[in-house]
C-alpha cells in the first residue's frame, strides 16, 4: 500500500588512495525510500531540499561532510565502504525536506523515514512513483533530475509522465504548475552523470556533455585568478618573505593601503597554516571581513588549520563588539601547539 518513491543523493568524491588517483568520481552517498511520494510531491520536497542546501550555514556543513569522505572510501561498489550514515546532516536535511512541508502541515508526513544505503540499487525496493536523484558535490549549486518509467526528466516531464492526459484540465494539475516553475532555473543531472554511478542501469554516451559535472564555483575562481596583476605577483613576494624571515611587520604597514587587505588575507590563507607571527596581521584581515560576513569569523578548515589554543590567540586579537559568531566548521579540537 502507498505510493513509493525514492530519493538518491550523488556527489563526487576521491577515491580512497590508488597511487597519485586523486581524480574525484560520481558515487551514491545517501538515500531513502517515502511511502506516500508522488504527483506534485517529489518536486516540492526537491525545491525544499535545495533551499536547505543553499542556506550558508548548511552549505558549509554540507561541503565539509563530503570534504572528510574524500579519500576514505571506493569507488561505487568497491572497498572500503561507506558506512551506512557517514553524511548524518546531509541525511537530516534530506529527510526534513521531504517528510515536512511548513507550508502546509496537511501534508506532514508522520511515518518513520526508510533511509537508504549507498549499496542499495535501485530495483532492491518497490516503487511506484518514480526516482528523485539529486547532485550535491557543490551545494551551492545542486542538480536534479526524475526518472519516470525509466526515462530521465525536469519537473514539468516528472508531472505530466504522473499523470493520465485528461488529468491536465484537472485543478490539481494546474496547481502543480508553481512547483514546476520553482525548479525551471536549476541544473539537471544527466544521464551520463547517472550512468557514473549505476552503469548497469543508465547507457554512458562519450560524446555528451555532462554540464551536471562542472563545478561553478570552481569555473568561477579559476576564471576570476587566472591573470594575476603585477602588483598581487609582488604581494605574493612579500608574503613568501614574511614567512622566511618568520616576521610579518611589513604586511602590517600594507593592511590599512586601500584593496591590500583582502589581497593580502587570500595569499595568508592560501598557505592553510599559519604561524603565531602572522596573527596580528591576520586579524586585521578578520576584522576587515565582519561587516561582509554579518559580524562572522570565518576560520573553517577549508580556510585554514589551527589548533584551539591557537584560535583562540587569534579570535582575541579581533575587536569583539562586532563579532556575532565564530564559524569553526572543520577544526579538530586540539590543544597542541601551532603549526609552522
Amino acid at each position: 500500500m502507498g505510493r513509493r518513491h525514492q530519493v538518491f543523493l550523488i556527489a563526487r568524491l576521491i577515491p580512497a588512495s590508488s597511487g597519485k588517483q586523486t581524480q574525484a568520481r560520481y558515487r551514491c552517498i545517501a538515500g531513502l525510500h517515502h511511502q506516500w511520494c508522488y504527483g506534485y510531491l517529489p518536486i516540492s520536497a526537491t525545491r525544499r531540499f535545495f533551499n536547505l542546501l543553499k542556506n550558508p550555514d548548511n552549505a558549509e556543513i554540507v561541503r565539509d561532510e563530503i570534504r572528510r569522505a574524500h579519500g576514505r572510501y571506493g569507488r561505487q561498489g568497491q572497498d572500503p565502504e561507506i558506512p551506512d550514515m557517514a553524511f548524518p546532516y546531509i541525511q537530516m536535511l534530506l529527510t526534513q525536506a521531504f517528510y515536512l512541508d511548513i507550508n502546509d502541515p496537511d501534508v506532514v508526513q508522520i511515518i518513520v523515514p526508510g533511509l537508504l544505503t549507498y549499496r542499495d540499487p535501485l530495483d532492491n525496493t518497490e516503487n511506484d512513483d518514480g526516482y528523485t536523484f539529486i547532485d550535491i558535490t557543490n551545494p551551492s549549486y545542486p542538480a536534479y533530475c526524475f526518472e519516470v518509467e525509466g526515462v530521465i526528466v525536469d519537473a514539468d516531464g516528472y508531472i505530466r509522465g504522473d499523470c493520465r492526459e485528461d488529468d491536465e484540465k484537472d485543478q490539481r494539475f494546474k496547481d502543480a504548475q508553481r512547483h514546476i516553475d520553482s525548479l525551471k532555473d536549476e541544473k539537471l543531472v544527466t544521464v551520463n552523470v547517472l550512468s557514473r554511478v549505476w552503469p548497469q542501469y543508465y547507457r554512458v554516451d562519450d560524446d555528451c556533455e555532462e554540464p551536471a559535472m562542472r563545478d561553478q564555483s570552481l569555473t568561477e575562481s579559476l576564471t576570476t585568478t587566472a591573470l594575476p596583476t603585477l602588483a598581487d605577483l609582488a604581494l605574493r613576494q612579500v608574503v613568501q618573505h614574511c614567512v622566511d624571515d618568520d616576521n610579518f611587520e611589513p604586511l602590517e604597514a600594507l593592511t590599512d593601503m586601500p584593496g591590500k587587505l583582502e589581497l593580502i588575507g587570500s595569499h595568508l590563507f592560501a598557505r592553510k597554516t599559519l604561524p603565531g607571527s602572522a596573527y596580528a596581521v591576520v586579524a586585521r584581515v578578520l576584522q576587515g571581513e565582519l561587516l561582509k560576513n554579518g559580524g562572522m569569523i570565518d576560520l573553517t578548515s577549508s580556510r585554514v588549520t589551527m589548533s584551539t589554543n591557537a584560535i583562540r590567540s587569534m579570535v582575541s586579537l579581533v575587536s569583539s563588539e562586532v563579532v556575532k559568531s565564530i564559524n569553526l566548521s572543520g577544526q579538530k579540537r586540539s590543544h597542541h601547539g601551532d603549526h609552522r
